[in-house]
C-alpha cells in the first residue's frame, strides 16, 4: 500500500476526514464532497510522485559526490553542482502543488497534516542536495590534497551510511512503513559516531602532523561534517513521515551535532 493510499483512508485525528455542512445540506452537498475526497486523492498521488523523484535526484547526488576521486574527472563534480538546480525546481514546483490543494480542497486535519509533512520534508530533500553539491566543490578546490582514494576511506563509509539510512527513508515514504522510518533513527546513530571518531582523531593528532597533513585532514572532518549533516536531514524526513501517519512528533533522542 503506498503511502498516499495509506494516508487517504486513516482516521488519524478525531473528527478527521468529517466535511459535514450541517444536516439540512443539499443533496448536490454530498456529491460536491464526494467528487473533492476523489480530487484530493489524487492530488496527494502526484504530490507525492514529485516527492520520490526530488528524493531519487537528491540521492543520485549524494551517491556521486565522491565520484572524482575514482574517475580524477573534474565533469562528474561538475554535473552534480549542475544536478542541484533541478532539486531546486522540484522544491518550487512541488511547493506550489501544496499550496494549491490548501486553497483549493478544503483540506481537513489529516489533509493539512500531510500537506505540512511534505513542504518540510521537500525543504530536508533540498539540503541534502545542497550538501552533496558542496562536497562536489569543495573536491574540486583542494583536489590537490586528495592524494589516493584510500585517503576517503573513512568519509565513503559514512557517506554509504547515509545513503542506506535515506534509501530506507524514501522507501518507508512509497510504502507509509511506521517502523522503516523509526528505524532511520537508529542509522543516524552510526553516522554521528563515525564523525565524532574523526573529529576525535583531528583534535588528538592536530599538533604531530605536518602542514600538508593537517590540512588534508582539515578538509576530511569538513567533507564528513557536509555528510553528517545530509545524515541529520535524512532523519528529519523520517520525523516528518512519522508526524504524517500519526499525528504525533516523535524523534530521535538529542543529538549533540544538531543546531
Amino acid at each position: 500500500m503506498s503511502m498516499f493510499s495509506f494516508l487517504s483512508g486513516m482516521p488519524f485525528l478525531p473528527g478527521a476526514g468529517k466535511r459535514s455542512r450541517g444536516q439540512d445540506a443539499p443533496q448536490h452537498g454530498g456529491q460536491e464532497r464526494a467528487l473533492n475526497e476523489i480530487l484530493m486523492t489524487q492530488d496527494r498521488e502526484h504530490v507525492m510522485n514529485l516527492v520520490l523523484e526530488m528524493g531519487t535526484k537528491a540521492r543520485d547526488m549524494l551517491a556521486r559526490s565522491l565520484s572524482i576521486l575514482v574517475s580524477e574527472e573534474e565533469a562528474d563534480a561538475h554535473s552534480v553542482i549542475e544536478d542541484d538546480g533541478v532539486v531546486d525546481r522540484l522544491e518550487i514546483a512541488i511547493n506550489w502543488e501544496c499550496f494549491s490543494i490548501a486553497a483549493m480542497r478544503q483540506p481537513v486535519q489529516d489533509d493539512l497534516r500531510y500537506i505540512f509533512a511534505v513542504v518540510r520534508m521537500t525543504t530536508d530533500l533540498e539540503r541534502i542536495g545542497d550538501e552533496a553539491t558542496n562536497i562536489a566543490r569543495h573536491l574540486l578546490r583542494y583536489r590537490p590534497y586528495w592524494d589516493r582514494i584510500e585517503d576517503m576511506k573513512e568519509v565513503s563509509v559514512i557517506l554509504n551510511l547515509v545513503l542506506e539510512q535515506l534509501d530506507d527513508a524514501l522507501t518507508a515514504l512509497k510504502t507509509g512503513d511506521f517502523l522503516l522510518a523509526r528505524r532511520v533513527f537508529e542509522r543516524d546513530d552510526e553516522v554521528d559516531k563515525m564523525y565524532d571518531t574523526l573529529y576525535d582523531d583531528f583534535l588528538n593528532n592536530a599538533s604531530a602532523c605536518e602542514n600538508r597533513e593537517f590540512t588534508r585532514k582539515a578538509y576530511v572532518l569538513a567533507l564528513a561534517r557536509h555528510l553528517e549533516r545530509a545524515g541529520d536531514h535524512v532523519t528529519n524526513i523520517a520525523e516528518s513521515l512519522c508526524f504524517a501517519l500519526t499525528g504525533e512528533r516523535i524523534t530521535p533522542e538529542s543529538d549533540p551535532h544538531k543546531e
